[in-house]
């Protein structure tokens, strides 16, 4: 009889297959995307005990199935994990990073974005997408967002122009930091001019939509 074949759900479904689940030495069927409205394909893990125990645990609290909790997982590692480490990017909680720069002047604020854009955004951008673009530092922002825990990143287009929020709730100096950062590199690796509006908790960015054909939407 083929175990993966479709059965019956009874009263105690979940529970009678977390037990079965349990019987077969974590050997775990996932089926991972590689993004939305992509195809599907289906790999077969052999996982440790307390891995599998903690992955159904961690799925219960969310709400949200084992395999979407592998594939979140999974496609965290292949964006971000593997090639933040070897890019020598560290983990550092945000209380902290807040309260370093709040040792700054604005202007050593400035300076400091003024050496990010010059030393780091092309690295950056360079390592995870190859080449420096509009799209690609746009990309780059979004890896921040999702996974370097930075800021919510926001996008849209009214009229002729696409605007760009970072809300990161860290106070001025960090809008200060943000919004210079990246309205250098982009003057600088591009030769674009951005709109820039700061607030004590967000950055916009306004882009002329003429500025798209650097994006290869």
């Amino acid at each position: 009889m083929d175990r993966f074949a479709p059965r019956p759900l009874g009263k105690n479904a979940y529970t009678d297959f977390l037990r079965e689940f349990l019987s077969r030495d974590s050997l775990t069927e996932i089926t991972t995307t590689r993004a939305p409205r992509s195809k599907s394909v289906v790999r077969s893990f052999r996982l440790d005990e307390d891995v599998d125990k903690s992955l159904h645990k961690y799925a219960l609290q969310e709400g949200i199935s084992i395999n979407s909790l592998v594939n979140r997982g999974l496609r965290r590692y292949v964006l971000w994990d593997i090639h933040a480490s070897r890019f020598g990017g560290v983990t550092l909680a945000g209380a902290s990073l807040t309260r370093i720069i709040n040792y700054l002047s604005d202007d050593e604020v400035r300076e400091y974005a003024q050496w990010v854009a010059d030393n780091s955004v092309r690295d950056f951008v360079t390592f995870f997408f190859g080449e420096v673009t509009l799209h690609t530092l746009l990309q780059g922002l979004k890896l921040l967002a999702d996974y370097g825990g930075h800021f919510e990143y926001e996008e849209s287009t009214s009229g002729r122009v696409r605007t760009v929020v970072l809300k990161h709730g860290r106070g001025m100096k960090w809008s200060i930091h943000y919004g210079e950062w990246v309205r250098l590199a982009v003057e600088k690796l591009l030769g674009l001019k951005v709109e820039t509006e700061r607030t004590e908790n967000q950055v916009i960015f306004r882009f002329p939509l003429s500025a798209r054909k650097e994006q290869r939407n």
